[in-house]
C-alpha cells in the first residue's frame, strides 16, 4: 500500500519516517481510505510500545504521514541465531502492552506479524530492544464492529490475512 522513507525533520533534526501511497497503476480510494485510516488510528494512540505519530498532510502527489523512526529494523528481518528466553518474553510483554492500549481506545491492529514489529534498541538494554507496532492500515478504529444479538461476541469484517485469522477464529479470538 505505501512506501516508508527515512527522512530528516528540518526543525528538530531528528531522524523520522515518511510514509506516502504509492502513486501506481491500480493504487485507488480504497489504498487511500486505508491509509487515512491509518493516520487517524495513529494519532490516538499513545504508548512507548507503539510508533510515535508526528504528524500527516497532504502533497500534490497524495498524503504523507510521519512517525518515529526505529532504528534496528523490524523482528521480520532479524537474522538467525538462537535467542534467548528473556528477549522473547520481553518481546512478547511489551506487544501485549501495545495491543491492551490500543484496545483502550478501541483499535485492533488485525495484521500483527514480524514484519509489523519494530525493534528499538535505543528505548532498551543493550541486549532487549524495545518492540514498537506499526502499520495499523488494516486496524479496526471501531467504527466497523458490531455486538452479535445472539450470544454477545463481537464481530469483524473487512480484510486481514487469511492464514492468520483462520488461526485466531478458531481460538476464539
Amino acid at each position: 500500500m505505501g512506501a516508508v522513507y527515512q527522512a530528516r525533520d528540518v526543525h528538530s533534526g531528528r531522524l523520522v519516517a515518511v510514509k506516502v501511497v504509492r502513486t501506481r497503476a491500480g493504487a485507488g480510494a480504497e489504498e487511500l481510505v486505508r491509509f487515512l485510516q491509518e493516520t487517524d488510528i495513529l494519532s490516538r494512540l499513545r504508548h512507548p510500545n507503539v510508533v510515535r505519530f508526528l504528524g500527516s498532510g497532504m502533497t500534490e502527489s497524495g498524503p504523507y504521514l510521519v512517525t518515529e523512526w526505529v532504528p534496528d529494523g523490524s523482528l521480520d528481518a532479524r537474522h538467525g541465531g538462537p535467542v534467548n528466553h528473556a528477549w522473547v518474553f520481553a518481546l512478547a510483554r511489551g506487544v501485549a502492552r501495545d495491543m491492551g492500549a490500543a484496545h483502550a481506545v478501541g483499535v485492533i491492529h488485525r495484521d500483527v506479524k514480524p514484519g509489523n514489529i519494530l525493534l528499538d534498541g535505543s528505548g532498551g538494554t543493550a541486549a532487549i530492544p524495545v518492540p514498537k507496532l506499526t502499520d495499523f492500515g488494516l486496524g479496526d478504529g471501531g467504527r466497523r464492529r458490531r455486538q452479535r444479538p445472539d450470544d454477545g461476541r463481537v464481530q469483524h469484517r473487512g480484510r486481514g490475512r487469511p492464514h492468520l485469522l483462520r488461526r485466531r477464529r478458531s481460538v476464539g479470538v
